[in-house]
């Protein structure tokens, strides 16, 4: 009884809890808008998230408007950065009552560091405009109503030659700061033994 007791009254790490949280903020940035671009020209306007998933919309005419939505090539990377962080943050959860061993720690980490370097990779990669975009074109025409779909396949790099301004979204810069407060945290709530 007095030993459950004592699991009861045990208090939380509260900088490795921080740390938990940091990866969960870390965790919703990898579905929001990693790049964002703009083409003045056919007016449409481009939005990757880190998962590879995109749209772009263009309004053509007052008749006439498009909708693209693709996948990334390179969504792998982005696959990879997002689980790596589960993994990190499941691992980081088990040590908020108890302190982790030294393998536990050495996996929460790895995977920080494995998701830091494959969302990096990823960003960098589409902005260079390596690979390309697929998926389906819708094309609606007013009066008569009309709707067009079909499959395209357009390499990123004639996407940026063409879009006026190319700029981050939100969802990067929150990835990448939270997942290095995570790292710090984790050093903090965790040092080593000595």
């Amino acid at each position: 009884m007095s030993g459950s007791a004592r699991a009861w009254d045990r208090k939380p790490n509260y900088m490795a809890l921080m740390a938990a949280i940091a990866l969960a903020i870390s965790l919703s940035s990898v579905p929001l808008p990693w790049l964002m671009a703009y083409d003045e020209d056919a007016r449409q306007s481009w939005s990757v998230t880190g998962l590879g998933r995109g749209e772009a919309r263009a309004r053509l005419s007052q008749v006439r408007g498009t909708e693209f939505s693709f996948t990334y090539s390179f969504y792998p990377l982005g696959t990879m950065a997002f689980s790596s962080l589960i993994i990190a943050l499941f691992f980081s959860l088990l040590g908020i009552f108890n302190p982790p061993s030294r393998p536990v720690r050495a996996i929460v980490y790895a995977a920080l560091a494995l998701s830091l370097s494959a969302g990096i990779a990823y960003l960098a990669l589409l902005v260079a405009g390596a690979g390309t975009f697929s998926g389906l074109v819708i094309i609606y025409i007013w009066p008569p109503s009309e709707i067009v779909i079909k499959h395209e396949d357009i390499r990123a790099s004639e996407v940026w030659a063409e879009a006026e301004a190319l700029w981050p979204g939100v969802g990067f810069p929150l990835f990448i700061t939270s997942v290095f407060v995570a790292f710090l945290l984790h050093r903090s709530a965790w040092p080593k033994p000595g």
